[in-house]
């Protein structure tokens, strides 16, 4: 009896191992490791150029997974992806026409991370795997960022990486939100639920020490406001519908600008260098938007053709959340950023540890998705890229059902 049991254990643990080395998780393991390559900023200053051979393989990852979801019949989650890899070529396409030069479809690149969802979809029976893997993943980063953000307070500068400076804040190096909040939210889950355990406070800590280093005050603030209602218990129910009302509130005052050329939300906050980019950005970007509120005026094929279009230097509409986003990819890219964000914001979680994570992660981020598109185009598209695929898994289970 014992060596039957035994012997049931092992051949289950076999099984488990057969199914996470299956194409599915395979290719979203591939993709996440390259997403965080790509977007963390930091291989280059590791490895040379190995930015380029993530955003590569990132790519392969999201063909193959379009190809094996329509292998398997998961017909919507492919021509979901595959129209939005066709909307990344049409505002390609869009800025080329009216900035008269040619499409650059490399910088495109980046921004097919907006189909990633497909792989979850396919490899959602192991999803337990991916987000254990994914948070592990968030926790090496943050590990590894600690370290190098520190060489950067210590000299100033680092070759390879993102490093900003020009405020009072000094040199420090970009945070990728997405994989910041992931970590900070499963230590922080893993240390209310459990026993006192000093390798997950330690972690807590590590994680605690990026936001520190990162010096990112809005991102930092929006963390800190959804860790504390998740400590008092109040990130459920009608918490989340009172946040999605400010957080309607908020973008509805940055988006009124489109109609108002004298209105701009960020002259509030421009009050050092990094306000009064933004309220500059908003102001040059008003009128392109004015003119072409449908489309937008694109995705630019360089960063000098865009500074050529707009006429001013330091204008990023990266910079300018839902309003940014509008610019860059016009009125249906707005849509679809604020179903994902809403998304993002009243889904509440199940029973589940992983699934608390992801929820706490999203709510931060769609929050923070005020002042920066990060939920679309940044780190934090990875978020939004499971939070899709879980929202298109349910409605698949509920149709089969019904």
């Amino acid at each position: 009896m014992e060596q039957s049991a035994g012997s049931t254990v092992r051949d289950d643990a076999a099984e488990r191992a057969r199914s996470l080395l299956s194409v599915d998780p395979l290719l979203a393991g591939a993709y996440v490791l390259a997403h965080l390559a790509y977007f963390s900023t930091l291989t280059n200053a590791i490895v040379p150029g190995l930015d380029r051979l993530a955003l590569l393989l990132m790519t392969l990852a999201i063909a193959g997974g379009v190809a094996r979801a329509l292998w398997l019949g998961e017909w919507l989650a492919a021509l979901l992806a595959i129209a939005a890899i066709g909307f990344v070529a049409a505002q390609l396409a869009i800025f080329a026409q009216l900035s008269d030069r040619p499409i650059n479809w490399n910088a495109g690149l980046p921004y097919l991370s907006l189909a990633g969802f497909v792989l979850f979809v396919n490899a959602w029976k192991q999803r337990t795997a991916m987000l254990a893997l994914l948070i592990g993943a968030a926790f090496a980063y943050c590990a590894i960022y600690v370290a190098l953000a520190g060489m950067v307070a210590a000299s100033g500068v680092l070759g390879g990486a993102l490093v900003l400076a020009g405020d009072d804040r000094g040199p420090r190096l970009v945070l990728a939100n997405g994989y910041a909040a992931l970590a900070l939210f499963a230590a922080l889950v893993r240390c209310r639920r459990g026993a006192v355990d000093w390798r997950w406070l330690a972690l807590l800590i590590a994680v605690l020490a990026a936001f520190a280093l990162a010096q990112s005050r809005a991102f930092s603030a929006v963390a800190a406001l959804v860790a504390v209602l998740y400590l008092l218990g109040l990130t459920g129910g009608i918490m989340r519908w009172l946040l999605a009302i400010a957080f309607t509130v908020a973008i509805g005052g940055i988006l009124f600008g489109a109609a108002i050329p004298t209105w701009n939300p960020f002259d509030v906050i421009a009050i050092d260098l990094s306000g009064a980019a933004r309220a500059n950005g908003y102001g040059a970007l008003q009128p392109l938007l004015a003119n072409h509120p449908l489309t937008g005026i694109g995705l630019p094929t360089d960063r000098a053709a865009f500074d050529a279009f707009v006429g001013r230097p330091f204008v990023y509409w990266e910079d300018l959340g839902p309003f940014g986003i509008w610019a860059a990819f016009g009125a249906i890219g707005l849509i679809a950023y604020l179903f994902i964000a809403y998304r993002c914001i009243l889904a509440e979680p199940d029973e589940g540890r992983f699934s608390q994570i992801l929820s706490l992660a999203a709510l931060t981020i769609a929050l923070y998705s005020v002042i920066s598109p990060a939920l679309w185009s940044g780190s934090a598209s990875i978020v939004a890229n499971l939070v899709l695929a879980c929202w298109l898994t349910q409605r698949r289970s509920r149709i089969e059902r019904q």
